[in-house]
């Protein structure tokens, strides 16, 4: 599949940058317009014919008529629109389109007054400037500054009232937007399609459908009906975005993103260099996420957003001088940004200075309530400090952002083990397992809480179920069944988790004084058993004798027992340290 982008793309992406900003939707119209710039300049600036030259203006459909041949060297085998009402979006009679038009001219004086106390957050004043106005766009502005300014639960509800029967795609946007505020998270989904099925580039949209997907399963579905192609940019950068923000992405993601890197897509955008610096840390591989995320940077020095994840690499990577540059620079370039106050905590949180990081977490979070990831965070530092509650607090203002957000679960369960409330702790990180069914460390969580509540069996299955995502090489997990095992006098089973750590070891050729109890453990078993085998057990006892293992005493006691009672049928030797 090649994906490239030609003129009438990057008009539409042009359009967006103006109609975004023109509706204070800053952070869509920043990346529109960080995306147009990657754009290939002979594309970017060809000049369009006038049938091929998208209308620019606020109203519903101006901008996808195009939309099925403009990025791809052959028509898409599906149909572009998908959704059941997405076709009715796509297009308004001329007559309502010029009437929309002269609507927003004869009000343009308020609308630029209502942007401009937009930008300076004067949210109060405008909606009774645009008491009047008629156009949507006026309509837009009075609604969303006053969600802006107050979305309390009941004003929410008033504001959706306000709007519920809207066909405007910006008004569906908002309509979405109060639906998922008011946890109607299908509605939302809903309201986001078609808004964007009227106005395709608008980022805010795709976002809002983002939070409304909770795992791989509602993705899939969700994919089908876009009113775009599944090899649309917008539908593949949406794909990457989610399964990155859920923790799921893979190879096939990374690859994606390679390919919309490419040449004739959109090369140097550092909004994808991001999302592949994400993938690599969701991945667990903080040496590529440091890569990426450098390579985001080398294209923006200033790039804001992802810094927050980049200092969580960096901090796991042992980047402290790094993270203290950062924090300084960031901080006089733009204190006001969440991401450069987690950034900020984040350094705090490495040097242990458990206040000031919780101090700069909490301004992350007010500077926007919906930062998830600073309150996790917070809860993180408060663990460390040992004060349960105030991690309880802000593990459950999280859930109330996000409900799928493993760390926060996983968080909770660790704030409920310091109050000793086991039964709670294994209800949370049993949560949290059914969000990400391969984190190993989950599954131990959870083990430890069956284990300290006596439940030996449902332990073990959780340990076991850990190995599956962990290294092959790991060796601390099988140590626990060992333990667990013979806990339970299943001594056989013990001792086979005993030989893999044996020979893991062996294999990686680490010093004995690392496996030396394994092999005491193997050894005995062997001495005990009728048709042991004699010759592995001496094997084992005697490297852990030749070592300066702690082991060495029982080790050469254990030879002498063996060499005293050989010939006898049945020796009497006493069983190893797990009996």
């Amino acid at each position: 599949m090649t994906i490239y982008v030609d003129a009438s793309m990057a008009a539409d992406i042009r359009a967006a940058v103006k109609e975004c900003s023109e509706r204070g939707l800053c952070k869509a119209a920043q990346w529109a317009a960080d995306l147009l710039l990657t754009i290939p300049e002979a594309k970017r600036k060809a000049r369009l014919s006038i049938t091929e030259t998208t209308f620019s203006t606020s109203t519903p459909a101006k901008n996808t008529g195009n939309a099925k041949t403009s990025f791809m060297e052959t028509p898409p085998m599906k149909p572009q629109v998908r959704h059941p009402h997405a076709a009715s979006l796509r297009s308004l009679p001329p007559e309502l389109l010029q009437h929309e038009l002269q609507l927003e001219a004869l009000e343009e004086d308020e609308i630029a007054m209502a942007r401009a106390w937009m930008d300076t957050r004067e949210y109060n004043r405008i909606a009774p400037a645009l008491r009047n106005c008629r156009s949507s766009k006026a309509r837009f502005l009075e609604v969303y500054s006053r969600f802006a300014h107050n979305s309390s639960p009941t004003e929410l509800r008033e504001l959706l009232r306000l709007i519920c029967d809207a066909a405007d795609p910006w008004l569906l946007f908002l309509k979405g937007l109060f639906l998922k505020h008011l946890g109607r998270r299908e509605e939302a989904a809903e309201s986001a399609i078609l808004s964007i099925a009227g106005f395709l580039w608008n980022w805010s949209a795709w976002e809002l459908l983002r939070s409304c997907v909770s795992d791989s399963e509602q993705m899939s579905a969700l994919i089908q009906l876009l009113p775009v192609p599944e090899n649309h940019p917008l539908t593949q950068m949406f794909h990457i975005k989610t399964m990155s923000d859920l923790q799921l992405a893979s190879d096939h993601e990374m690859t994606l993103a390679a390919k919309l890197l490419e040449p004739n897509c959109f090369p140097r955008n550092d909004f994808l260099y991001g999302l592949r610096g994400c993938i690599m840390y969701n991945s667990h591989d903080m040496g590529a996420a440091v890569v990426e995320f450098e390579r985001m940077l080398e294209l923006d020095p200033w790039h804001i957003e992802y810094v927050d994840v980049y200092s969580f690499a960096l901090h796991v990577n042992e980047g402290t001088r790094k993270l203290s540059r950062l924090s300084r620079e960031y901080l006089l370039l733009n204190k006001d940004r969440p991401e450069v106050a987690c950034f900020v905590g984040n350094y705090y949180s490495v040097r242990s200075y458990h206040i000031d990081a919780i101090k700069y977490f909490k301004r992350a979070a007010d500077l926007d309530p919906t930062y998830d990831t600073a309150l996790t965070l917070m809860g993180h530092e408060y663990i460390e400090m040992k004060n349960a509650q105030a991690a309880i607090t802000a593990y459950r203002r999280t859930l109330n952002i996000r409900r799928d957000d493993h760390r926060a679960w996983y968080g909770l369960g660790q704030a409920y083990e310091l109050l000793s409330m086991h039964d709670n702790a294994l209800h949370y990180f049993l949560h949290a397992t059914s969000i990400v069914p391969y984190d190993m460390r989950m599954w131990q969580a959870a083990g430890h809480c069956y284990e300290v509540l006596g439940r030996i069996r449902q332990a073990i299955e959780c340990y076991k179920r850990s190995l599956i995502s962990a290294n092959p090489c790991e060796i601390s997990v099988k140590l626990n069944l060992a333990r667990l095992y013979y806990k339970l006098g299943e001594d056989m089973e013990a001792t086979s988790f005993h030989r893999r750590i044996i020979e893991i070891s062996q294999a990686e050729q680490r010093d004995i004084t690392e496996y030396a109890k394994s092999c005491i453990e193997v050894a005995a078993y062997q001495m005990l058993v009728p048709d042991g085998d004699l010759n592995l057990a001496r094997e084992y006892l005697s490297s852990v004798a030749a070592s300066n293992s702690e082991d060495v005493a029982r080790a050469t006691t254990m030879l002498k027992k063996m060499i005293r009672y050989r010939l006898s049928p049945e020796p009497a030797l006493n069983k190893g340290a797990g009996a």
